[in-house]
């Protein structure tokens, strides 16, 4: 009975043990969404002479501080799904590099364009304790911004650990997976026409 007594303590020790080590590891996934939210509202804050200056400094604020922390290949794979055996590593590699220009596009546009709304909400911004993923190498980081029409509007950063470090792979906004909603769109199209067809298209509207 004592030895069985010995060996229940020990595992509890290993355990509790093991369960602080993970929040302790994925601890740093939050670390790194806090730092980069912090680094591109501190760009943005800065007054700029011109609408120009502001447009040119948002983007390279966005790649700057996004480029390290986004996993793209990830990204693509998860919005391929299915398309991403078939595709060759030139074909997974431009629409990587796509996806990578309509994202900063995107939100750098989004971010010139309500500048000061973003700003207001600053204070009312909150990063959430992370979440343990389906696996060790997996973490999900809550955002919450508080919206005083709307309510709180949740960002689920969903993190992925290679290689010792933390980076984001997929956005879910208010419960819609960024990644599996543009899988769903381009899925039919790819289909239909062919990944290339869909690179060549997406291309083309970048360009616009």
């Amino acid at each position: 009975m004592k030895a069985k007594k010995i060996l229940i303590f020990t595992c509890f020790i290993l355990a509790f043990g093991g369960w602080n080590s993970l929040l302790a590891d994925i601890s740093d996934a939050r670390n790194i969404v806090v730092h980069t939210i912090d680094n591109i509202y501190l760009d943005i804050s800065t007054d700029y002479a011109s609408e120009d200056a502001l447009r040119t400094n948002v983007e390279q604020s966005v790649r700057r501080h996004l480029e390290p922390v986004l996993d793209f290949s990830r990204f693509t794979k998860l919005i391929l799904a299915s398309h991403w055996k078939k595709a060759s590593v030139e074909q997974r590699d431009r629409f990587a590099d796509i996806l990578r220009t309509f994202l900063y596009r995107t939100l750098s546009k989004a971010i010139v364009e309500h500048k000061q709304i973003i700003l207001s909400y600053q204070d009312d911004l909150v990063v959430l304790e992370p979440r343990p993923g389906r696996t060790e190498d997996r973490a999900i980081v809550s955002v919450v911004v508080e919206n005083h029409s709307k309510g709180k509007i949740t960002l689920d950063f969903r993190m992925g650990q290679k290689d010792g470090r933390w980076s984001a792979y997929d956005v879910i906004v208010q419960d819609v997976s960024f990644a599996i909603n543009y899988r769903a769109i381009l899925n039919s199209e790819i289909k239909k026409n062919g990944l290339d067809r869909v690179i060549e298209s997406f291309t083309s509207t970048l360009q616009q």
